[in-house]
């Protein structure tokens, strides 16, 4: 998959954190379960999981240089990435930030 057919698949949907990750990354199986909690307190966001072992090129594409690393997307647009461990309050924060245009 190449940018331009992944923002065209991310164009219908509202808010979305796209989870960049390796199955090899133990940080990245921590943020399972915070992303977890983070979808289940907002009705319009979803997750969507790319393994940058089988992506590559997508994952080169937004910079994703370490892991994991959490892009937020509207409506195909990159918002705001957050990059290594982050805590579930630090993603709500930031999300609820954009979401009311701060």
């Amino acid at each position: 998959m190449n940018k331009e057919e992944f923002k065209k698949s991310l164009a219908d949907q509202g808010y979305v954190l796209v989870d960049f990750y390796a199955s090899w990354c133990g940080p990245c199986k921590t943020m399972d379960n915070v992303l977890d909690e983070v979808i289940s307190q907002f009705d319009d966001l979803s997750l969507i999981k790319i393994d940058v072992d089988k992506e590559r090129r997508l994952a080169m594409a937004y910079g994703v240089m370490s892991l994991p690393a959490i892009i937020l997307f509207h409506h195909g647009n990159a918002l705001y990435q957050f990059i290594g461990l982050t805590s579930r309050e630090e993603i709500v924060k930031k999300i609820e930030e954009l979401k009311n245009g701060k």
